[in-house]
């Protein structure tokens, strides 16, 4: 990685659709690695000097002073300040952690190492070494050096075999493997080796020659590593704790079929995911995620020394544990250096003098929806309109809906009735040509309409008769029913839970109830209610009730007086012992036959209801005493009758015709 070995290529236009490279910082002395802080804030070494600066990421500000300035850095071909890392909890946790290769003038040796800097503010105060791997040959490359923190808050450094393939597969040495530590340097209990006193214990994987690049997967949160080939078989290795990448003494380019004539040593070795037959030197990779780049989300971004080139590896989800293509983004200037993920969602890329933002041009679409009617009602269709949504730079390709209750839709414009009442959210996620979503949100209200329910008693009323309706079975909800408005069918009306109403005539009438709850929402529900009309009555009758008796041959005439309250026209049925008598009369005669006792009964009626009077009369023959037994007697009897009657007559004529007795007229 020796900036004078690398060609020099003029650059590309940029060329991808999705994708604009631009010169963020420039004139820089060798910018190995970059680390971005959550207040805005980018640290980067410098490989040949041992320095870390700090550039302000809004106003692209580099401080003059350098953050810090790692002593006896040792510089030769691909040793240096090659790696750094914040703290995941940055700058909370005030750590700025950096892979150096040390030169101990001292003890006469040169070693690579991971130190820890105690931060405050802009400025690095002091540091503690937490990792020193042993001391280096003569050899000045294959040291590795980049570090990041993984997803599980681990440390891995990335460390070479120092140009000694026999170091990849020595299970006591650091060198040729990737290294796991907790941030102050020591092994964590999970580590594949742990515990084994044959196994260097920060091991997590072995075999590997040289490493320049190292990325975690957002979505499985595996790790990456780009190796270097000797003259063949560039890699791209997908890590699984404890496993063996093959890397050793025996490995020959066009020994055997590729890429397993580099990757033969050791037990089981694993084979990369992706491979270059020839040498292009991959350095650093990232993986972004979101929102930028949506139609490349998972794959991986990296660059290559020999060339410039900017790959985008194409990982096949859901395991990302295969590579459908390399593509090439763009072709810097010189050699890419340092690929990685910066906060903004661009990808940062370095070479030996620049730092480059490759930026997504792709603007998102716009997502805006109506949702009418809101507030609605249960079971009511509300239409759903996302059609004023809108792209700036391209096309709304698809529309996704979630109502909010568990169901969704597909179109532009939509309905859906809500079966239960309650506020939902809404969303409408929408996608244009560039695979870029946009989501906008609603709540719409949905209310249960109160009940309208009511009672009527007495059932089957009359004319006149006092109805009450009860409307406290009627219920709300969501709300509180707050009026009660009846409509008794016959003009009238009335309000309240409970209201009474006579019906002044008979017939059937529509009954009604609107209530109105406190959200201003109505219901109405109606029964059908017959009035009928009143009976006729019989105010008098003559003979009375009592039983009576009549001579043998007499003539009784039974009457009867009757009125309807209604004014309906009346009909007269007599009947004697069961059998229809006389006619639509108020009077009956009834001619006495044999002595015996008959029923007489009339049937009074209005057409529809009717009352009825009934008699008893007990018909009995004439007596006569003894002495009627011969006709003498009679005449006697009519005889002296007379002659008395003549006496009284004749007498009263007599004083009637005397003049008048003087008052003062003595008795003779």
């Amino acid at each position: 990685m020796v900036a004078g070995s690398v060609a020099i290529l003029a650059p590309a236009s940029p060329v991808s659709a999705a994708g604009q490279i631009e010169v963020y910082k420039n004139g820089l002395n060798f910018p190995i690695a970059l680390a971005f802080s959550s207040d805005g804030r980018i640290f980067f070494a410098e490989k040949d000097t041992g320095i870390i600066r700090i550039i302000y990421l809004a106003n692209r500000t580099l401080l003059p002073m350098p953050f810090y300035t790692l002593p006896n850095t040792q510089n030769a071909g691909e040793r240096g300040l090659l790696g750094l890392a914040l703290d995941p909890g940055f700058p909370a946790t005030p750590y700025v952690y950096a892979y150096q290769t040390y030169d101990d003038l001292t003890n006469g040796t040169i070693y690579n190492r991971i130190v820890r800097i105690l931060a405050s503010g802009d400025t690095g105060i002091s540091y503690t070494v937490i990792l020193r791997m042993p001391p280096l040959s003569g050899a000045t490359n294959h040291n590795g050096g980049v570090i990041a923190f993984g997803p599980d808050g681990k440390m891995y450094a990335v460390v070479g075999e120092n140009a000694n393939p026999s170091l990849s597969q020595d299970p006591m040495s650091p060198l040729g493997k990737v290294l796991r530590m907790y941030p102050n340097g020591s092994a964590p209990s999970d580590n594949p080796f742990y515990g084994n006193p044959a196994w260097y214990n920060l091991t997590y994987t072995y075999g590997h020659r040289n490493m320049f690049g190292l990325a975690f997967h957002p979505i499985t949160g595996r790790v990456y590593v780009t190796e270097n080939g000797p003259n063949c078989n560039d890699e791209v290795n997908l890590l699984t704790a404890g496993s063996n990448y093959g890397w050793g003494p025996t490995a020959a380019c066009g020994s055997l079929p590729p890429p397993s004539d580099t990757n033969r040593d050791g037990p089981n070795p694993v084979l990369p995911i992706w491979w270059w037959g020839t040498t292009i030197c991959p350095t650093n990779a990232a993986i972004p995620r979101g929102p930028s780049f949506p139609t490349w989300q998972g794959d991986l971004f990296m660059g290559d020394c020999n060339t410039g080139r900017f790959h985008r590896l194409d990982l096949v989800p859901p395991n990302y544990d295969f590579v459908a293509s390399d593509t090439i983004l763009w072709t810097a200037p010189l050699a890419i250096i340092e690929v990685e993920a910066g906060p903004d969602g661009a990808i940062w890329l370095t070479t030996p003098t620049t730092i480059y933002r490759y930026w997504d041009s792709g603007k998102p679409p716009i997502a805006s929806f109506t949702a009418n009617p809101n507030p609605a009602l249960v079971a009511a269709t509300v239409t759903f309109d996302g059609s004023s949504s809108s792209d700036p730079d391209g096309a709304i390709v698809s529309y996704a809906w979630d109502f909010g209750d568990s169901t969704g839709g597909s179109e532009a414009m939509t309905t859906h009735a809500y079966p239960t009442f309650g506020t939902f959210n809404v969303t409408l996620t929408v996608t244009d040509n560039e695979s870029f979503t946009a989501t906008a949100y609603r709540d719409v209200v949905v209310h249960a309409p109160p009940a309208a329910s009511f009672t009527t008693s007495p059932s089957s009323p009359v004319v006149g008769a006092t109805v009450t309706f009860n409307a406290s079975a009627s219920r709300g909800p969501d709300g509180k029913i707050v009026t009660y408005a009846w409509d008794f069918g016959d003009g009238s009306f009335g309000t309240g839970v409970q209201v009474s109403h006579a019906y002044g005539r008979k017939g059937t009438f529509r009954v009604e109830l609107t209530v109105v709850d406190n959200l201003g929402i109505s219901n109405r529900t109606a029964q059908t209610i017959t009035v009928g009309d009143r009976a006729p009555q019989i105010t008098s009758s003559t003979p009375g009730l009592d039983p009576l008796t009549v001579g043998a041959g007499a003539t009784q005439t039974f009457t009867v007086i009757a009125w309807d309250p209604d004014g309906d026209a009346l009909s007269y049925t007599w009947r004697v012992d069961g059998t229809v008598a006389g006619g639509n009369s108020s009077a009956l005669n009834f001619v006495s036959g044999a002595p015996g006792t008959h029923i007489v009964n009339v049937t009074v009626s209005d057409g529809s209801l009717v009352v009825s009077r009934e008699w008893t009369a007990t018909v009995v023959a004439n007596e006569l005493s003894p002495l009627a037994t011969s006709w003498p007697f009679p005449a006697f009897v009519a005889a002296a009758i007379a002659a008395v009657f003549l006496i009284w007559f004749v007498r009263r004529r007599r004083k009637r015709d005397e003049p008048p007795r003087s008052p003062n007229r003595g008795s003779p």
